[in-house]
Parts: structure tokens; sequence; C-alpha cells
């Protein structure tokens, strides 16, 4: 038997032990146009994770991070491949 409640809350809490993160063991879902707040760090953990918009400060990826696209004016972004003018100024004649 399936039982669909809801819980309407301002704040969760740990119970035992006090002051410990809140487990989510079964997952959690933020609807579509609402917002999940973290005040402190963040840890996603390993593996793939798909989402929306994510915005903050001071963001930290290891490995490959893809998007459809990217903003902002790159700067200190290191470790690109780079082409030797050379090449640079071929494929402009070419075009």
């Amino acid at each position: 038997m399936s039982v669909n409640s809801k819980i309407k809350v301002d704040q969760i809490t740990s119970y035992d032990p006090p002051n410990q993160a809140v487990q989510l063991t079964q997952g959690a879902t933020v609807p579509n146009g609402q917002t999940l707040t973290v005040n402190g760090n963040l840890d996603l953990g390993t593996g793939t994770i798909t989402t929306g918009a994510i915005s903050g400060t001071n963001i930290t990826a290891t490995g490959a991070v893809t998007a459809a696209s990217f903003a902002g004016d790159a700067t200190n972004v290191t470790a690109l491949p780079v082409t030797s003018i050379s090449k640079s100024v071929a494929h402009i004649f070419i075009l």
C-alpha cells in the first residue's frame, strides 16, 4: 500500500546525534522553478551530476566539465589546447 504524505516545515535538524548533517537516504528532488539554497559547503560526491543552472562563487571541479555553452571572459582558464600562430594564419587565408 502506498501512502503519499507531505510534511511542511521551515527547518530540518538532526535529532540524534544533534547538530549533524541530515541524511536524505532516498534522495531529494527540487521541483522545476524552485531553488535549493545551501549555506556553507556543498559536496556533490562523485559520479555524474545532471542539473540545470548552478551559480556560486569559488566553484572547484576536477575532471571534465561539459555544457551546451559557457559564459564569461575565461580569465584564468588554463590547460587549453594551443594552436601555433602559423596554423592560425593559414586558417584565416583558407577560410
